[in-house]
């Protein structure tokens, strides 16, 4: 039940940090490329959006109540708010290229 519980709440974390780009285009008032991303790009996007509620879902029930959970959590914080502004940065700078 335990496990559960935190594999839900790894997605529902996986599933904030997929907001982040939406965030960014409410917070600067712009817009980032969705339908007009080249191919590549819309798939690399598509595959970080699937892969983040899947990592988090996983990670959080395997980590907590490890010696190093507190390590372990903040190293994959830090490695998917870089990994979501950076595709946050690619998505902005495709569809305003100056």
């Amino acid at each position: 039940m335990r496990k559960t519980a935190l594999f839900c709440a790894g997605l529902l974390i996986g599933y904030i940090f997929d907001l982040i780009p939406s965030l960014f285009e409410i917070v600067a008032n712009t817009n980032i490329c969705i339908e007009s991303c080249p191919g590549v790009l819309r798939g690399i996007s598509l595959a970080i959006y699937a892969a983040m509620p899947i990592l988090w879902g996983a990670g959080l029930p395997l980590t907590v109540g490890k010696p190093q959970a507190s390590r372990i959590l903040i190293c994959l914080l830090l490695a998917s708010t870089f990994v979501m502004l950076i595709l946050t940065w690619f998505l902005y700078v495709h569809q305003h290229p100056h």
